[in-house]
Order: C-alpha cells, then structure tokens, then sequence
C-alpha cells in the first residue's frame, strides 16, 4: 500500500512458534486470510500449499505417531508427491493431532476418492494405504477409523483387479478392522469386505492368498504388552500424573489391537487351515500352489516361553475382552485340522479351566475350550488334577452363570461331562451338578428344552461313569412337575395328601420352565432305560405317587383335565415301548394306566349319586375322554373289569344295569367299554334332576361321542364293519 504522502506501509505477518501459554494460530491458516480462496496467479490455495508437501523418503510407522503436530509423513514407497493438491492435502489433515481435523479430513478423502478418476487412484492408492496400516492402530476416534473403512471401500471398488497387487498390504489390517471393538467400524469393514467379494469362494480365497502376511502381524502384534506396543506405534508411553482419560485411551488401544489380531487368528485357521476345495469342472484356480496352514506354522502361538503364546493371554491379570477374545482364538485353534497333541500339557490346564468360572468368558465358550483341550491333550492332559479344588467349583460356576441364559453352553455340557477322568466323579458330584443346574432354572425365561436335556445327559453321564445319582435327585425334575398339576382337588382333607405334593422347590421354577418337561423326557427316557433296570420302575412310580389320591371321596372338587393330559403324556414314552415280560415296564405302564381310568369311572360314578351339582363334572369328562381317544394309550378291558365289585357296587346303585353287549365275545374293548359302564353313566344322569339332561349332554359330547371316531380309525372298518358296529352300538344304547 501507498500513503497519501507516497511512503510506503509494509504489513507484517508473525508466525508465532509455539510460545508457551500463548497461542498462535497456524501458518497455513494465516495465509489463507492472507491469500483468500484463489492467488492473483489463478491457482488454488490448496494448490499453493501442496508445493510444500513433497513426502520425506526416510519415513517409517514410527515416525507416523503425532508427537509432531504436522508432520507429513508417507511411504517411501509411495513416489513422489500427487498431481491432485486437494487429495494431499486431505491425505496430511489425516497426520494432524487434532481429531476434528482428522474426522473432516477423512470425510474430504472419501468425497474425493469417489469422483477422482482411476488413474489417479492408481497413484494414491500406495499413500492411502500407508496411513492405513498406520492410522488403525493408532487413532482412538472411532469415526476417522470408520471413514478409514469408507476410503478404503472407495478405492477398492474404483480400481477393482488394478487393486490386487495392493492386496496382501491392505488384508492384515482390513481382517484386524472387521473385528474392531466399535461395532460401527467393524459392521463397515465387513460389508466392505462383502460388496466386494461377493462370493464365498472369493473371500477364502482373498485369506488363503494373504494368508502368510495375516500370519506375520499376527505374530508380530501378540508378542506385546501395552508399553511395548505404544512403543512400537510411536505414541508417547508417559502419562501425566492424574490424567485418567489418557491413560483409559492407552488402554483402549492395547485391547482393541490385541482383541483384533486374537479374532483375526482365529478366523485365519479357521479357513486356511483346512485344505481348498477341489475346482469343479471348467472352473479355473487362480492359485494351484495354496499349501493349508500346518501345525508348524502355528507352533509359535504354542511354544513355552514365547511372548506371542496363546495360553498366556488367559491370565486374570489380562483385560476381560481379551481373555474372551484368546478362548474364542483357541477354540478354532485346536478344532482345526493343524492341531496337534503337542499344543497341550497339564501346564496350561488351571488357564483353561478357569475359564469355566471367568465372567469374561461366556460359559458355552469356556465349555467348548476345554472340550478342545482334553480331545487335544487326551487323557495325558489330566495328569495331576485334583478335582475337588480345580475342576469341580469351576464346573458348578460354569452352570450357575450359563444354564440360565447360554442354550450353547448346555448343549456341550454332557461332552464336557464325558471328556473327564473317571477318578474325577464320586456320588455326590453328580447330584452337585443336577442341584445347581435346578437353582439356576429358576430365572425366568431360561431355555428350558436344552436345560432338561442336560439335566438328564448329566444323569446318564453319572450312571456311565460309575458314580450314579440317588433316585431323589433323579427324578426331581418330574416330582417338581407334578407338584404343579391339578391332579386332585385343592382342598384335600388328607395331610399326607398335601405333604406328598407340596415341594418347595416347585414354587420356584417358572411355569413355562417345567411345561417343557414332557417333550424332553419322551426323547432320554430310551436312554435312561438302556442304561439302569431300575429306571423304569423308579419312574412309574414316581408317576403314580403323585396321582393315587384322586378317588370317589373327592367329589363336587375340581380336577384339571390339562394335568391328566400331560401325565398321560409323561406315561406315553413307556406305553409305546414294546412288551417282552408280564412284568416288564411297558406291562407295569399299562396296568398304571388302568388303575388311573378305573379311578376315573369311580369318580364319575360317585359323583352322579352323591353330588348335589353336576358344574365341576366337564373337566373330569375331559380328561376320561382324552383317556379314551389318544393315540399313546389303547383302551383295554381292564379298564373296567367286569368282575370289579366296586365299580359293580358304584354302577348299581344308577338307574340302568350292564347292557349285554358288554360281556359280548371279541368285542372290541374301547365299544365294551362304552357299552359299561359309560351309557349306564350317561342314563343315570339323563335321568337326574337340577342339571343331569345337561350332564348327560357333556358326557355325550366330550366322552361317547369323540370314542366313536376314534373307534372307526383305530380298527380301520370297512363299510360292513361300520354296519355292524352302528347296529351293535344301537342294541347297546
């Protein structure tokens, strides 16, 4: 500028270097005020200061950590500076310390990337992938890590087969970022990864052909302690005294790294430790020298002494996500085909079956680990155990964190169970086991299915090992289930009647919990009665102590018919087994069955005579119908003999004797038994007043009625038969 005076007046511009507790704005800033948007030569701002950014040629991941506010550091490898400013200088916003210059400097990257054409993709996509491999590690913000993933999406997609020869640099990292602790991050890598790949055969082949480089950061990465890998990146390892965040920051990193390769490895073996499938016809490979990852690659992870050792990473004094992330690691590890015996000693069993009690572990992992270890290590493997302080509290801990909520934990309970030494069990250990797995039952909405199973896999493990359960504990389960039937009335003037169906127990396990009971037991009952004699007979009765009270005593009460349905349904496992003895179980399931139908036409008949109401009567037809027409049962004439004199006695005092149809030869015994004593029944209460019309109605509708259909399908009649029968039925009506 000139003065009026014509001297002229220079502007200074000062660019203060950092004085402490004085804060100067940034060069780059300054000079944008100074030289506005575009410069009198035409050029961009941008432009002007890209002439500054030629990449230092001795740069190394080291040097990328920000303890220099701007330092421009790219790979050596990466040639010289870019044509394109705007990318560049995107590329060196990515180095800054602040994180909101990082953040908007990875969304420009990301914008540019997508409208930049290939070639100059080609050129860039060395320089992005440096501060890839650097950046992961490194940044704590999650954000710049997800538009990491964005960029790297971009540029994947845009260069297509040009970015193969990127390929084994950007896998590593790529694997370690689809298992990233922020579940954004980690959910764009993947999908990344996906679009593509598109195929599954495509993205084995992208690990079995990274699979060496895979190896080698994985190697390199669980070799460290947290000191040593901030050493590594760069980062200053010295926090200031009473700084909280930096130090949780510090923390964060180690564990999302170290989380990351353990997930990674584990993914590694588990697809490149098998052998690639034969090409099918007309398909050509793209690599014919793939060699699986053999148990000497992977001996490093194993060995005594070494810090990358896998064993070492469940240790209490580890982060629990990172105890989580090894038992995960070695449960792929040792089901792979590259497993070998040498991998386990008794040394590294405490570490395993810690994992049982560890709450960083979820309890169906911890149970597939040491399933891994003692098919691995065999029988050698429990060389030394003392049970009583290192197995069994475990286990019991196990149970209690996993029965209520962890269905995959239950499912590889009883191979756990049958992975043990025998000298493990003892009597009691059993019943240790089954009382836990019940205390833990009793949270709401557990997955009852998978628990019963278990329940009754541990007592068959017991019984196979030598060490059986008592009867009590064996048959809980269905005493609990029976305790919550209404199978007699509730108010019952016997105390033995409430002393044998009250279990305190029972109030405690969830309604939906037991009512899953009948359907599991139906599929172990041929198991438990393969291996005890006395299986049978302990559960019949069981069954019949908690249903002997219903009698003709307990008239005008209530009984539920859905109880009856579902103990019918207990009993149907060992009705439908056939028959080799007069007093083999399926004999003694059937004479049960018969006391319990008498019980009914008892009850039914006394009902009709002493009742002055006939109202609580549906439910009791009900069940006598539902008795009649299953499939599991087949009615039998000692249902009601006869030459019974009580139910004679009972029947005689209604208005209607035994039709003769009923004593009729060859007569089918479910026809028989409508002919006596169900139409004497029905008769008596038609002619009854207050209620009986409408009874008899009930007994036509849910009784006679559904045993006539069930009549014509059981015995599969033909027109004359139906004829005949229709006949008979009348005579006998």
């Amino acid at each position: 500028r000139v003065r009026a005076c014509g001297r002229p007046v220079v502007d200074r511009i000062v660019v203060a270097m950092g004085r402490k507790g004085k804060a100067a704005p940034a060069s780059s800033a300054k000079a944008l005020e100074v030289c506005g948007t575009a410069s009198n030569l035409g050029l961009s701002a941008a432009d002007v200061f890209a002439q500054f950014s030629t990449p230092v040629a001795s740069a190394t991941v080291a040097a990328v950590g920000r303890s220099t506010s701007a330092a421009v550091v790219l790979d050596a490898e990466a040639g010289g500076a870019l044509d394109d400013a705007e990318v560049t200088l995107a590329l060196q916003l990515l180095q800054k310390k602040d994180p909101t210059s990082r953040l908007r400097g990875v969304g420009d990257l990301r914008e540019l990337l997508a409208v930049r054409p290939v070639e100059l993709l080609k050129e860039a996509c060395p320089k992005f992938l440096f501060m890839y491999q650097s950046m992961w590690p490194q940044d704590a913000e999650p954000r710049v890590r997800e538009g990491l993933q964005r960029c790297l999406h971009v540029l994947v997609e845009a260069l297509q087969r040009d970015f193969a020869k990127h390929l084994r640099r950007a896998f590593p990292t790529w694997l370690c970022s689809m298992f990233d602790s922020h579940a954004e991050v980690a959910k764009v890598a993947r999908q990344a990864f996906v679009a593509n790949f598109s195929t599954d055969d495509k993205r084995r082949g992208v690990f079995r052909h990274c699979q060496v480089e895979c190896l080698d950061l994985f190697t390199s990465t669980l070799r460290h302690s947290e000191q040593s890998l901030h050493d590594q990146l760069g980062i200053a390892v010295t926090v200031p005294p009473g700084d909280r965040n930096a130090a949780l920051e510090r923390q964060d990193r180690y564990v999302r790294v170290i989380v990351a390769a353990l997930n990674g490895l584990g993914e590694l073996v588990h697809i490149c430790a098998s052998p690639a499938p034969a090409p099918s016809a007309g398909i050509r490979t793209a690599n014919t020298s793939y060699q699986p990852l053999s148990t000497d690659d992977l001996e490093s992870f194993f060995a005594q002494g070494n810090a990358c050792g896998l064993w070492l990473r469940l240790a209490s004094k580890q982060p629990p996500p990172v105890r989580r992330a090894a038992a995960e690691c070695l449960v792929r590890l040792l089901q792979s085909p590259a497993c070998s015996p040498s991998w386990v000693s008794s040394s590294s069993r405490p570490a395993v079956l810690n994992t049982l009690a560890d709450e960083a572990v979820p309890a169906g992992v911890a149970a597939a680990l040491v399933c891994g270890f003692a098919k691995a290590g065999h029988e050698a493997c429990w060389d030394g155990l003392s049970a009583p302080k290192a197995l069994w509290p475990q286990l019991l801990s196990a149970i209690r964190r996993g029965a209520p909520r962890d269905a995959p934990f239950l499912e590889r309970l009883p191979a756990l169970l049958r992975l043990l030494p025998p000298s493990a069990w003892a009597p009691e250990r059993g019943e240790a086991l089954l009382r836990a797995l019940l205390e833990a039952l009793q949270i709401p909405r557990s997955p009852a299915m998978e628990a019963w199973r278990a329940y009754f896999d541990i007592v068959l493990v017991a019984d196979e090992a030598g060490a059986p359960v008592s009867v009590a504990s064996r048959w809980a389960p269905v005493e609990l289930y029976l305790g919550t039937q209404s199978f007699v009335p509730s108010a019952s003037p016997s105390a033995e009647l409430a002393t044998a169906m009250v279990t305190p127990l029972s109030t405690a396990l969830p309604t939906a919990t037991l009512g899953a009971l009948p359907g599991v037991l139906q599929g172990v009952v041929a198991k438990l009665l393969e291996g005890r004699a006395e299986t049978g007979s302990e559960l019949l009765a069981c069954l019949e102590t908690g249903t002997k009270y219903l009698a003709p005593a307990f008239v005008n009460a209530p009984v539920s018919a859905t109880s009856w349905k579902k103990w019918l349904a207990l009993l149907a496992p060992l009705l439908a087994r056939p028959s080799s003895s007069p007093n083999d179980v399926p004999t003694q399931a059937r004479q049960l069955l018969a006391r319990q139908a008498r019980s009914f036409f008892l009850t039914a008949a006394s009902w009709c005579v002493r009742s002055d109401t006939v109202a609580g009567a549906a439910p009791l037809l009900d069940a006598l119908g539902h008795f009649l027409t299953s499939d599991n049962a087949a009615p039998e004439h000692s249902w009601a003999p006869l030459d019974d004199a009580e139910l004679d006695d009972a029947l005689s005092c209604l208005d209607g004797g035994m039709s003769e149809a009923a004593s009729r030869d060859g007569t089918p015994a479910d026809l028989s038994l409508l002919a006596w004593p169900l139409l004497p029944l029905w008769r008596a209460w038609l002619l009854k007043e207050d209620g009986g019309q409408e009874m008899a109605s009930e007994l036509g509708s849910r009784v006679v009625g559904p045993l006539l259909k069930a009549v014509v399908q059981r015995h599969s009649m033909d027109e004359g038969a139906l004829r005949e029968s229709r006949d008979w039925v009348v005579d006998a009506l």
